[in-house]
């Protein structure tokens, strides 16, 4: 079996250590703005904690996020599928968030380039 990485954002919620604990896990930030303040949500630039966010949710401070931008997507993807490591993008719902559609134009663009290394895998949850 090849390397791998499991690429998510920052909407899995992470704990800040999970990439420390396991390497093979890495996490795409996100712009997240909550009453007029922005914060880079996720990954290792992240300046604002799950647990703070949650915190300040709870004081009624809530927020919004951005779409991720192709380009990071390309960053993330191409960080890995140039060192021939297996990617596997797990997104949240396509339903609630573009983040899913975005990463998909990426892949399939990167697909050619890296056949064997790209893996999708979509999987909704319906509530």
């Amino acid at each position: 079996m090849n390397d791998y990485v499991i690429l998510t954002d920052a909407t899995a919620d992470h704990v800040e250590d999970v990439p420390d604990r396991y390497p093979f896990i890495d996490i795409i930030p996100m712009i997240l703005n909550m009453e007029g303040e922005e914060y880079i949500y996720g990954g290792s630039d992240g300046n604002i904690t799950c647990k703070e966010f949650y915190e300040l949710e709870r004081n009624d401070s809530y927020g919004h996020t951005s779409m991720i931008s192709p380009a990071v997507y390309y960053s993330y993807f191409e960080k890995y599928l140039s060192k021939k490591t297996d990617v596997i993008y797990l997104s949240f719902s396509s339903g609630m968030s573009s983040t899913y559609q975005t990463a998909c134009l990426v892949a399939e663009d990167l697909k050619d380039r890296y056949p064997d290394n790209l893996y999708r895998y979509a999987q909704r949850f319906h509530t």
